[in-house]
């Protein structure tokens, strides 16, 4: 079976959410492959039903970097040739907001992104192409260099047009957020960047206790070419119980309580009238 499967349309028709359904001990792991496509989120969630061990998750993820840059720097050749290409490189700059600004990023596989508004784009003049979000035509466009090829050399006319342009239209400093990786072992390295502040990143956590979680063993069916209907309403189900507990509020906490009491039962009624479908079983996240 497909791990990788859209929601009905009827449900998200104006969406383009998938469920994916991996192991985190599987080589082709879908988590990864998921954060690696979206170079700009900025953070994730983690569901849990074991208490989540907050030194593990830093150590795990490392330190990241602050600092000022231009973005002409990151296409610089001391930038590409002492990081990009022997490292892995990840970057995302802060100032602006990805729908009413403009947003660079690196993807940690060597290709520099800009989320560019109208005007920018325009005026930069490198070609891109309309980005999937928001849904007003044209509004924003989505500029990729591979900064790991060969016409990203000073000497080739394509690198010095794409300089030549940064100066002219991203010519201020930005505040960025760099994190430097080996890219065999994933390992965090040291950015010795003038100006580069370490910092770690912030992790919040929110307990959920008693609740009911559906089960998914059954979903992991291998035999199965494509999913039944059934097998689709019960993924459906799971991913509305997602948004429910991610949310780690007081009323995810009465929402799904497995040992509600009247008051509990009482403040919920005037919420909804959800409920976890079996099978299912009680735990905490």
């Amino acid at each position: 079976m497909s791990s990788h499967i859209p929601l009905p349309k009827e449900k998200h028709s104006q969406t383009k959410l998938y469920v994916t359904l991996s192991s985190l001990t599987s080589k082709k792991r879908e988590d990864r492959r998921c954060i690696e496509t979206h170079p700009f989120n900025y953070r994730c969630t983690i569901l849990t039903s074991t208490p989540l061990q907050k030194q593990t998750v830093l150590k795990h993820i490392g330190g990241y970097y602050r600092v000022k840059l231009k973005p002409s720097d990151l296409i610089s050749p001391d930038f590409i040739n002492g990081y990009v290409k022997p490292d892995t490189i990840v970057a995302l700059s802060l100032e602006s907001r990805i729908d009413t600004g403009d947003v660079i990023a690196i993807d940690g596989q060597g290709t520099l992104i800009l989320s560019l508004c109208k005007d920018t784009y325009e005026e930069l003049g490198i070609v891109g192409s309309k980005a999937q979000f928001p849904l007003d035509d044209g509004s924003r466009h989505i500029v990729r260099i591979d900064l790991k090829a060969g016409v990203m050399d000073p000497s080739k006319k394509y690198y010095q047009r794409i300089k030549w342009r940064f100066d002219e239209v991203l010519d201020r400093e930005m505040d960025f957020l760099l994190g430097r990786f080996d890219c065999k072992t994933g390992a965090a390295l040291n950015f010795d960047m003038p100006g580069a502040m370490q910092c770690s990143p912030a992790v919040e956590e929110h307990v959920l206790r008693d609740i009911w979680v559906p089960g998914v063993d059954e979903l992991f069916d291998e035999s199965a070419k494509r999913p039944s209907d059934v097998w689709t309403e019960r993924v459906s189900d799971i991913f509305e119980w997602i948004g429910v507990a991610a949310s780690g509020t007081d009323g995810a906490q009465r929402l799904l309580s497995a040992k509600t009491t009247p008051a509990m039962a009482a403040a919920t009624s005037d919420i909804c009238t959800y409920s976890v479908d079996e099978p299912r079983s009680m735990s905490a996240a």
